[in-house]
């Protein structure tokens, strides 16, 4: 079940809830914010809750089968808030405070111990600073639309501290970076983007991650647009069932689920589209595209893990919907690697094939 109204309530402030009663657990969660509307927005708030009862799956060595399953209980509750130093059409300079309450515990499956409560909290600034610039598109993600893409320059630097008396086993600090970058080229436009955080205690580092992203978009016609994009990540010292996991939905395509798993990874895809038409009978975009997929994912101090495909698709885009982004179901040729066959598959997704990597954030 699910529900959401982004301006509920003095037309300004949305609420959102979700509930989910699955196999493998249960989630429930709720959200109310007032995000920043705009450019030129003087505030923002966003508080938020989760909480999970689930069993989590972990895969190894690109084995279907989980080889390892644990019962997890986590509940977090966060709060954060921001104001504009500076806001105009061409950028904005926001400072903003954060904290969480969070409770994340795991046992093995069927264990006889009782669940550990481990509660934790952490609070800190953050500071983002914008430079806007606004390309307005048509034929990248969709059809028959025009789509903003951002190709300004975006940095947010935030800092939590995490002290002992919050329930950490040391006094920490935890930074964030984020970045992304963008630039017009010939018949295109790039973007690079970056993220890497980490909690720090006087042992040195206690957990982190490092993200790295870059896309180039060429399109030489209205009709026709190649794609070009690579990313990698490190991840120290991961929780369970959040290590990078590459397979069909995300990475190389004609790989099953969890085909590569692990605390390291890079994926690399090549994409050209062809539109055959735009706008068939006033609802739908039709197009025909060519791909190339590389990339892998494995565990620091194992053999790497990587694979490869190959082959040919067709999109289809509602022309009419908000939704911009285009179905795909495409025919891969997958080449053999030490845990799956070559072979031949059929895909059915929607999107790319890859991820943004920031999320929307205050």
């Amino acid at each position: 079940l699910a529900f959401r109204r982004p301006r509920l309530f003095a037309g300004r402030i949305g609420l959102a809830a979700q509930y989910e009663d699955r196999s493998d657990g249960r989630l429930a969660a709720l959200l109310i914010e007032q995000p920043f509307y705009a450019l030129t927005s003087p505030w923002a708030f966003a508080l938020s809750g989760e909480d999970h009862d689930e069993r989590v799956l972990r895969f190894f060595d690109g084995d279907p089968v989980a080889r390892d399953t644990l019962s997890r209980r986590f509940t977090i509750a966060r709060g954060a808030a921001a104001w504009a130093l500076s806001a105009s059409e061409r950028g904005y300079v926001r400072l903003g405070v954060q904290a969480q309450l969070r409770r994340d515990d795991f046992v093995p499956e069927g264990a006889p111990e009782p669940f550990p409560r481990t509660v934790t909290g952490a609070a800190g600034p953050y500071l983002v600073w914008n430079r806007a610039n606004f390309l307005v598109a048509t034929g990248y993600a969709g059809f028959a639309r025009e789509e903003d893409v951002d190709l300004g320059a975006t940095v947010r630097f935030g800092l939590m501290v995490a002290p002992r008396a919050f329930g950490y086993e040391r006094d920490g600090i935890a930074p964030l970076l984020a970045a992304r970058f963008g630039a017009r080229i010939t018949h295109g436009f790039a973007y690079l983007e970056g993220l890497a955080g980490g909690l720090f205690d006087s042992s040195g580092l206690d957990s982190g991650s490092v993200h790295l992203a870059a896309t180039t978009v060429f399109q030489p016609t209205t009709r026709q647009v190649g794609i070009l994009h690579i990313d990698g990540g490190w991840i120290e010292d991961p929780l369970p069932g959040s290590e990078f996991d590459l397979g069909l939905g995300h990475g190389p395509r004609a790989f099953q689920s969890h085909a590569s798993t692990g605390d390291r990874s890079f994926f690399s895809t090549a994409e050209y589209r062809v539109t055959v038409v735009d706008d068939f009978l006033g609802m739908v975009g039709l197009g025909v595209a060519g791909f190339v997929d590389y990339g892998g994912a494995w565990y620091a101090g194992s053999p790497r893990r990587t694979g490869w495909d190959a082959g040919v698709g067709i999109r289809l885009g509602a022309s009419r919907s908000t939704d911009t982004e285009a179905v795909r179901v495409d025919l891969a040729r997958r080449f053999a690697n030490d845990a799956e066959p070559a072979g031949w598959v059929v895909t059915v997704g929607k999107g790319f094939v890859f991820s943004p990597v920031g999320k929307r954030q205050l």
